[in-house]
């Protein structure tokens, strides 16, 4: 049996203090919180119909991500193929773009959905993104359409307690 190839990235932390990182290569593309984080993380088994409705996961693709304001304020800026993870080619001469941004005012709370992160403080987390992608005259597609997505999420977290939520609209 194959497995199929699903991260292979560079990141160079242009910065040297993860203000401004440049990754190019096969990796998650930044868009729904529950489809970032890692199967490891997740409450359950599976991910939600929601996530897979939305997100393609994995794609080729380059970024520009950092942190700013002592860590608090993230970033995810990206160009990508467009395709499902793991083809090189793209069908038509259009590209995919998505850019995340993260506010976490009191701490890191990571992409995990259980608290593994607050100790003795709560935690949250505010997110914004979008993704805005052209499948017209592509192979892969029946119709030809452009789909532009706008999502958020929210995170707590606080001495085991667990709570988020997430939108998407495309």
């Amino acid at each position: 049996a194959q497995t199929a190839l699903e991260d292979a990235l560079i990141t160079w932390d242009a910065s040297k203090k993860e203000t401004f990182q440049v990754t190019f290569g096969q990796f998650k593309v930044p868009l729904g919180r529950q489809e970032m984080t890692s199967s490891s993380l997740l409450q359950f088994a599976d991910r939600d119909i929601f996530s897979f409705e939305f997100s393609r996961g994995r794609d080729l693709g380059l970024e520009f991500n950092g942190m700013l304001s002592k860590k608090r304020l993230s970033y995810m800026l990206g160009v990508f193929n467009g395709n499902a993870a793991s083809r090189l080619g793209n069908d038509n001469a259009k590209l995919q773009y998505n850019a995340r941004v993260m506010f976490e005012p009191w701490g890191a709370v990571g992409y995990s959905e259980g608290d593994f992160e607050s100790k003795d403080k709560p935690l949250l987390a505010v997110a914004g993104e979008f993704e805005q992608n052209n499948l017209a005259y592509t192979s892969n597609v029946s119709d030809n359409l452009k789909t532009t997505i706008w999502g958020g999420d929210v995170v707590f977290k606080y001495k085991g307690f667990s709570v988020w939520a997430e939108y998407l609209a495309r």
